[in-house]
């Protein structure tokens, strides 16, 4: 069997936590993603990212269209983070170039920061990964100047596995990056 979801599935889970709804990205979501990544605020917010933001609604409009209609293994899953049905963040889970492993990567606009959104919203993309999408490991990069982001994937029991001196360029400084990992044993017991 092959490990991870069907190689031709597309996105349709919406998942709920307490206090978040996850759902894929819709026409909806547009104007206010991009006034919370690529707005006053995006500097702040994509410092932490590869990504340097947005230059305009329509790059975050591709972005919707590329999710709607694109499988697993073409540009990953992507969610829209709800809170109060208003959407404050991102969160996606993205194949690696192995089968059964994935990458996470999420943001969340600066009025959200702090709320422990992001913690809640990660949890449930692993309970997804390990028991829905059946993937055998799901890392997240993390530049090691984001503390919070550190923190952020440590608390969640992922496990620190290499550290790559010097791995992005971004702002015309070089940047070092952890790479952290879990597997499903290890999230089971956190459970």
């Amino acid at each position: 069997m092959f490990p991870g979801p069907d190689p031709d599935a597309r996105n349709d889970i919406v998942l709920t936590t307490a206090r978040l709804t996850l759902r894929p990205p819709d026409d909806g979501d547009v104007e206010r993603l991009f006034e919370l990544v690529g707005g006053a605020d995006r500097a702040r917010v994509c410092a932490g990212l590869l990504w340097d933001g947005p230059d305009s609604a329509a790059e975050i409009a591709g972005w919707v269209q590329r999710h709607r209609h694109a499988t697993f293994y073409d540009e990953g899953f992507a969610w829209v983070i709800h809170l109060d049905g208003a959407p404050a963040g991102t969160i996606g889970l993205r194949p690696h170039h192995f089968p059964g492993r994935a990458l996470v990567g999420y943001w969340l606009g600066t009025p959200y920061w702090r709320r422990g959104i992001m913690k809640e919203a990660l949890t449930a993309i692993m309970d997804l990964a390990f028991t829905g999408l059946g993937m055998g490991k799901v890392e997240a990069e993390v530049f090691t100047t984001n503390l919070a982001g550190l923190r952020l994937v440590e608390s969640i029991g992922m496990q620190r596995e290499a550290m790559f001196r010097r791995a992005v360029r971004k702002g015309g400084e070089w940047l070092d990056e952890a790479v952290y990992g879990l597997v499903p044993e290890e999230w089971r017991v956190r459970r």
